[in-house]
């Protein structure tokens, strides 16, 4: 099964955070670990949690850079199901 979604992650100074504009979710993401090429974030969703009625669950975002844009991949679980989601983001 292969849905896509809008997806948009900010990162500044003060933290990084995840939206879901289709879904009308917005995530909070943590970072737990970097090494030379990749940074690994834990992200909870703060608007439109799938345990409260919305549509997104938790997960984990790895991020690397690709050239001028970000290589991510998402893996959580969705009703007792693996997903893992992935793509290509540039800068707005």
């Amino acid at each position: 099964m292969t849905d896509d979604h809008q997806f948009e992650l900010a990162i500044t100074a003060s933290g990084a955070e995840t939206r879901y504009p289709d879904l009308d979710c917005v995530g909070k993401l943590t970072r737990i670990g970097a090494s030379k090429s990749y940074v690994f974030f834990v992200e909870t969703i703060t608007k439109g949690q799938a345990d409260k009625g919305g549509r997104c669950p938790d997960g984990t975002v790895t991020v690397a850079r690709q050239g001028n844009k970000l290589a991510l991949r998402w893996f959580g679980s969705i009703q007792d199901d693996v997903v893992v989601a992935y793509g290509t983001l540039s800068k707005k």
